[in-house]
């Protein structure tokens, strides 16, 4: 493989979905979402034309890679990022969240957001000011309800 193509590692699909969580947060559940986790490396991730409610303020979450800190030895580059895309979704509940949680700065996670009816507005949740900014949400046609 040459340097300058990008291989999809996995893609993830969620189409015509209605996923509701009743769950609350608990130290079993911590963060109860209807769809998320860690986008891995050079990873793909579609959720489209969906209806997401839960009890807490987020939906859908992803975080950046918790290894993609190995980038010292030129393991992980900018071709090894990931992408989150959410479209027509609608949650009158909840919101939309990515996290980054490594350091990394070679790798750059990309969630794009469009026509959605939301809660309030999605964002990049910083957990820690010591953390990379590798996670870069893009959003449009976002509508909000209270």
């Amino acid at each position: 493989m040459m340097k300058w193509e990008v291989v999809t590692n996995y893609i993830h699909k969620f189409k015509n979905l209605k996923l509701i969580h009743n769950s609350d947060a608990s130290e079993v559940w911590d963060k109860p979402y209807c769809i998320g986790g860690g986008v891995g490396i050079n990873g793909r991730i579609e959720i489209d034309n969906c209806i997401l409610n839960c009890k807490i303020q987020t939906a859908i979450d992803y975080h950046t890679d918790w290894n993609a800190n190995n980038e010292t030895n030129g393991q992980n580059t900018f071709d090894d990022s990931s992408k989150v895309i959410v479209n027509n979704c609608f949650s009158s509940s909840s919101t939309i969240t990515c996290t980054p949680f490594s350091s990394s700065q070679l790798i750059k996670n990309q969630m794009y957001i469009s026509n959605c009816l939301l809660s309030e507005q999605p964002f990049v949740n910083i957990l820690n000011q010591n953390i990379g900014d590798n996670f870069e949400m893009k959003k449009w046609n976002i509508v909000t309800q209270t």
